[in-house]
């Protein structure tokens, strides 16, 4: 064999090789991370969105706890009474709320609340709370006591009334006041008892909507705060934007976008979507489809 065609045959190989090690780079990539792959950017929305609402403004969901009073007529109580019973949660007054769920429609006054439009007053007694329940003519009445401790519960707009004895509590004869339990006695007019409380877990419209007024970049007030503020603290990238849509799928008018900036007309937008609740302070509860999307 020729000294030149073996020459050849190595720069041949060499070539081959080198092309070989250009098709890894070129398709494989290896040690090439892909800082903004969509996927990751709907995970860092997402993620954020579902943290518990704070003063951050970052999460729209939080928390109700929920627990059922049951009471029991025990002698036939009548006319309008206030009843007084222990209470053992540390919470505040005006820091909670209390409905009427059922019981007997005798009267306007007395008609159950199952949407809880309608908070029942009352008033923290030391270690007891007294509670307005109109009529008790039924031989159990169930109530609900509805507390938060998440900021967004502060901002319903439905206040707990505080009860005032002298004008709330009046009966017949208007010297019973309030209906007070005692073990001891062997005529007992009314028994109670606490439920297990209910966690309660949805989406604040308080803080969907603080969002859309906070980070807009329509108020001169407030210069690019999407890109300034929001996105550092959700992580996102200054170079990539997202927008948020929730809409309610019983009630088309309950809608809330946040979309500071409009994708260009050529953009990849890749969107992800999941159904959830938009939780009201009262406990109620509308299902909702929660809409994010990247580009």
């Amino acid at each position: 064999m020729k000294r030149g065609s073996t020459d050849i045959d190595w720069v041949i190989a060499i070539v081959l090789f080198i092309i070989f090690l250009l098709s890894i780079f070129v398709f494989l990539k290896p040690g090439i991370i892909q800082p903004h792959k969509p996927e990751s950017l709907l995970d860092i929305v997402e993620d954020k969105l579902r943290n518990e609402t704070s003063s951050e403004g970052t999460g729209i969901y939080y928390t109700l706890y929920e627990t059922p009073l049951y009471i029991e007529n025990k002698n036939n109580i009548v006319g309008i009474k206030c009843l007084k019973i222990p209470f053992n949660y540390d919470w505040p007054q005006e820091g909670f709320d209390v409905y009427k769920l059922t019981g007997e429609e005798t009267n306007l006054a007395n008609l159950p609340d199952p949407d809880k439009q309608n908070p029942v007053s009352y008033l923290l007694d030391g270690y007891n709370i007294i509670i307005k329940v109109t009529l008790i003519t039924t031989e159990k009445d169930r109530f609900a006591f509805v507390y938060s401790d998440n900021p967004v519960f502060s901002q319903r707009s439905v206040k707990s009334n505080i009860l005032n004895i002298d004008t709330d509590c009046g009966g017949t004869p208007p010297t019973l006041l309030i209906e007070e339990i005692d073990p001891d006695s062997s005529n007992i007019n009314f028994e109670y008892n606490y439920g297990v409380t209910d966690h309660i877990r949805g989406i604040s419209i308080y803080a969907t909507t603080r969002i859309v007024n906070d980070y807009n970049d329509n108020d001169p007030n407030k210069p690019d705060k999407y890109n300034n503020e929001l996105k550092p603290k959700y992580g996102f990238p200054l170079l990539k934007e997202f927008s948020i849509h929730i809409k309610g799928t019983t009630d088309s008018t309950i809608e809330y976008n946040f979309q500071p900036i409009q994708p260009e007309v050529d953009a990849n937008v890749f969107v992800r979507e999941w159904s959830d609740f938009i939780l009201e302070t009262n406990g109620i509860r509308k299902p909702a489809n929660v809409n994010i999307r990247i580009w």
